[in-house]
């Protein structure tokens, strides 16, 4: 069995445009029983606070420009006039989950491991967020994507990246697995 260690640093002062609006999670992804062994993988993940900066008073615009880590692109994708665009927030969430990175080993490729990881970290982080976002690279890491649940928010091209979201508002499909007795015996994330 994989588990996700998540570690990040939250200031302590009040938010603002500088700092504080944005929530850097760095996932190490290990086997359960291997606390001293390296990580099988690795992710970035970034808690966009929405809802926060605009109860600041805040612009998005503001906020993503001035994030290290290059998250500017994202303001004229999925933000306008400074909040989130209608076509993204439905009035349940208003936080974003960016996801930056996400690297395995080689041996664990070709499990569906990343698109496991992908949505163990929506479902447990992000609650209260609009939607979660991913860069790809071209149209069959968009396919890919799509198969859990993502659409195609803006198609990669030229060399730059492209983005897929998922609306988290909703409920998404889950596979349950009965017994001999029609019992639901476990759930799991419809992969």
């Amino acid at each position: 069995m994989l588990v996700l260690k998540l570690s990040t640093e939250i200031p302590l002062a009040e938010p603002n445009a500088e700092f504080g609006f944005i929530t850097w999670l760095d996932v190490a992804i290990r086997e359960f029983d291997s606390q001293n062994r390296a990580p099988v993988g690795t992710a970035r993940v970034a808690l966009i606070h929405c809802g926060e900066a605009l109860n600041h008073g805040v612009s998005m615009h503001d906020v993503l420009d001035q994030d290290s880590e290059g998250l500017g692109v994202l303001d004229g994708i999925f933000f306008e006039d400074g909040s989130l665009k209608d076509d993204y927030g439905n009035g349940v969430g208003s936080d974003v989950l960016y996801f930056d990175s996400l690297e395995l080993r080689l041996d664990w490729h070709g499990r569906n491991m990343e698109e496991a990881v992908v949505r163990r970290i929506l479902d447990a982080w992000g609650q209260g967020c609009a939607i979660g976002v991913m860069p790809v690279k071209n149209a069959d890491e968009v396919s890919r994507w799509n198969m859990i649940g993502f659409d195609c928010a803006h198609e990669p091209s030229s060399g730059e990246p492209g983005y897929v979201y998922m609306d988290l508002s909703l409920k998404h499909p889950r596979i349950a697995q009965t017994d001999d007795d029609g019992h639901v015996a476990s759930t799991s994330t419809l992969l």
